[in-house]
């Protein structure tokens, strides 16, 4: 790591020796500006009505500051966004404690590292030394995972569970897997039996990015549930499809958050969009959060 650590950093350095004579014209990008007082960002913020606010970043070198990363929009007071000058390392208007300017590198979505030390926004991550670091994109999410070779994160916390950094993937929601497990995050245990060779989440439905309650392999239905994970005995993993957020069925079953319904005719049975979500229908009639009920 450290030949790596050399070769990415090096500009940085470079940079560095040769202060003040570039930093005056260096782009300060959407957020920093260098003023006569020193270095300020500068964003839209305030309620009820949005101002514009100017704040200093405490302690910083106008004639040596250097933009790190720059963001995206003009959520400068809240997004990660990075800058240094020849002593310390800046999150937005403060020191990065102990942060390391010259050996200093923004990976993304708030993650960055040293030579000795891995940062989350603001945090260093205790105990969590800065080798092998890879992003794990989240499906159907715009958060991500951060893998060292030896642990898993998720924002600045480890993943309890004793997932393989070196394999993991993320699958959707709180599902992972590695190599030879299935994990939910949060709980200490893997799904004891689930296959992560066929393991995979069911697709949430179209504006429900975060309703992923539902998963399989090539032997169970699993769903999770406010305790942990359910495995739906008897599903059918090649014929299940989530119908909506209460309803599920394979070729012989309905299920009603999980548990059968007793007496629906499943190929037959839908859930008309104009109901409520507890409704659905079959060749028989009507069935409502789960039992069978008299009407059309």
């Amino acid at each position: 790591m450290g030949k790596i650590y050399h070769r990415i950093s090096a500009p940085i350095a470079l940079f560095f020796l040769l202060f003040p004579l570039c930093a005056q014209g260096a782009s300060l990008g959407k957020c920093y500006k260098r003023t006569t007082e020193g270095i300020e960002i500068s964003y839209l913020g305030g309620y009820p009505s949005a101002k514009r606010i100017h704040s200093k970043v405490q302690g910083a070198d106008p004639a040596s500051f250097l933009l790190l990363a720059d963001i995206q929009g003009d959520n400068c007071g809240q997004a990660p966004l990075y800058g240094a000058d020849a002593k310390q390392v800046f999150f937005r208007n403060k020191p990065l404690a102990g942060a390391d300017p010259k050996y200093f590198i923004v990976i993304g979505k708030g993650y960055s590292h040293d030579r000795i030390g891995l940062y989350y926004r603001d945090k260093l991550v205790a105990n969590v030394k800065p080798e092998g670091i890879r992003l794990i994109p989240i499906p159907y999410s715009t958060a991500v995972y951060c893998a060292t070779t030896a642990v898993v994160l998720s924002r600045d916390e480890p993943i309890i569970a004793a997932v393989d950094p070196l394999t993991v993937q993320a699958l959707g929601g709180r599902w992972l897997r590695d190599a030879k497990h299935v994990y939910l995050e949060h709980f200490k245990e893997n799904i004891q039996g689930a296959d992560p060779n066929s393991f995979s989440v069911l697709a949430p439905r179209k504006g429900r990015l975060r309703d992923l309650l539902y998963a399989q392999d090539r032997n169970r239905v699993y769903m999770l549930t406010a305790q942990g994970v359910k495995i739906l005995q008897g599903a059918d993993p090649a014929t299940f499809e989530r119908l909506n957020k209460q309803y599920c069925r394979d070729r012989s079953t309905v299920y009603y958050q999980g548990m059968p319904v007793e007496g629906a005719h499943a190929p037959s049975f839908h859930v008309p969009k104009r109901t409520f979500g507890h409704t659905g229908f079959d060749k028989f009639g009507k069935i409502h959060r789960g039992k069978r009920v008299a009407g059309k």
